[in-house]
């Protein structure tokens, strides 16, 4: 009783207007994006994939304990969100409480906004056991794109490895110059190639993701699948 209960409160947190485009939208597979946004359900997290989330909620949650606990002021339920200017100048802004996002925006909640050092900071946990030197360009572009909403001074993304007895920890700074364009361009080509009623695009995910995009989509439709999981849906609304 008690696992089903959990599981359902679970699911329900996971629960978003598919519609809209998200800040994760930014290093996902264009198309991917685009069957989601048009109607093609994909399939449910399922129980492990939920349970994985709880871990880092609570990794999350112990994080934001002890910053508090030092004196820091961290933000944690801010919305912000992105659109691109006619001249190609990458906008950001804090989304007010009781207001909607634009139509022309990407939108999505950062993990921890420390206002005082202006600095963002996205908090990761991976199974992975070796740490490795470089962060991953995809927590590198959530970081950036979320910085660039903030008009943070830095970013960092802060990993904590849960399969490793010792809990290692490793701690990345993120090249917000060397991100600027690329997020700019992601949101554009989001905004512009993923809407209701667009034209489907080609299936190439970005190089930020193009390591596990198509291993894990869920859209068996897609000639590019490599899921062997993936399910192929019809739309369930246009």
């Amino acid at each position: 009783m008690l696992s089903e209960i959990l599981e359902n409160a679970r699911r329900n947190e996971e629960q978003r207007d598919p519609t809209q485009p998200a800040v994760s939208d930014l290093f996902a597979c264009l198309r991917q994006t685009w069957y989601r946004r048009n109607g093609y359900e994909a399939p449910p997290h399922d129980s492990a994939t939920l349970r994985k989330f709880d871990v880092g909620h609570a990794i999350e949650a112990q994080h934001l304990k002890r910053l508090r606990e030092q004196g820091y002021l961290v933000m944690t339920d801010v919305l912000v969100a992105l659109r691109v200017n006619l001249d190609g100048t990458l906008l950001g802004r804090i989304v007010p409480d009781g207001t909607d996002v634009w139509d022309d925006e990407i939108s999505g909640h950062p993990d921890f906004w420390l206002p005082n050092e202006r600095t963002l900071v996205e908090i990761k946990s991976t199974n992975v056991r070796k740490v490795e030197p470089q962060c991953k360009p995809h927590y590198q572009a959530q970081a950036a794109a979320y910085a660039f909403a903030l008009d943070a001074q830095s970013a960092i993304v802060h990993v904590t490895h849960v399969a490793n007895f010792d809990k290692d920890e490793a701690e990345y700074v993120v090249d917000l110059d060397a991100w600027r364009d690329r997020i700019a361009n992601r949101v554009s080509a989001v905004l512009t190639q993923t809407g209701v009623g667009t034209a489907i695009p080609a299936a190439q995910p970005p190089e930020e993701s193009a390591a596990w995009a198509c291993k894990y989509c869920p859209h068996a439709q897609c000639e590019a699948n490599q899921n062997k999981n993936a399910v192929d849906t019809t739309p369930v609304f246009l």
